[in-house]
């Protein structure tokens, strides 16, 4: 995969990643289940978005020539006990690339009414998006929040700086998380997220 990066086998170690597709969500477990299979996402994802968050995100950047600078502030409303840390990723939407390592496996090439019906099997020059390019947190997992700022009215900030010019600029966007650290896989839990294009502000939320 020309699209992977090292801290890809953190995650896959981590929460025992077998196959493909399967996916996290807010790394909370179903059915005694971390990795869901398709089939869940959707019933997964409704309750979480029926959640109140017990944090909230600020992510706001900007671009000078190939460096990108990057702040997030994450805030809090009670005091929550735990580990806790945030984590910032730079994603890039519709990658390309030629050759096998960027080609697209296609199950169903064959199946009528499929987006990817008759596409070929694999798909060349196909549109990569949600790409991870970078983890911008010291750490895969994310960087520890003191204690101190968990806490009602707590604030902890931190900034980025990367360089972006292998990559095109007006596709790339911040994602940042907050998530609590569990002894193990299934007492983990991502708390609230936000996204922003790069080179723009998002509000709290």
């Amino acid at each position: 995969d020309g699209m992977s990066i090292p801290q890809t086998f953190n995650y896959t170690s981590a929460f025992g990643v077998s196959s493909y597709a399967s996916g996290m969500i807010n790394r909370t477990p179903s059915l005694s289940n971390i990795m869901l299979q398709p089939s869940q996402f959707s019933s997964n994802t409704s309750v979480a978005l029926g959640k109140t968050a017990k944090c909230g995100l600020e992510v706001s950047s900007t671009l000078s020539g190939a460096t990108a600078t990057i702040h997030v502030n994450a805030g809090f409303k009670d005091t929550l006990n735990g580990t806790f840390n945030l984590t910032v990723y730079l994603v890039e939407e519709e990658v390309t690339g030629t050759g096998s390592m960027y080609d697209q496996k296609n199950n169903y090439n064959t199946a009528s009414g499929s987006p990817y019906y008759n596409m070929g099997n694999p798909i060349t020059n196909f549109k990569h998006n949600h790409v991870l390019r970078k983890v911008l947190s010291t750490q895969a997992m994310g960087d520890e929040i003191p204690s101190t700022s968990i806490k009602a009215q707590g604030l902890y900030q931190k900034n980025f700086t990367v360089e972006v010019g292998s990559y095109n600029s007006a596709k790339l966007s911040i994602i940042a998380f907050v998530n609590r650290a569990g002894t193990n896989t299934t007492a983990c839990e991502i708390l609230n997220v936000q996204t922003a294009k790069l080179g723009s502000e998002k509000g709290w939320d």
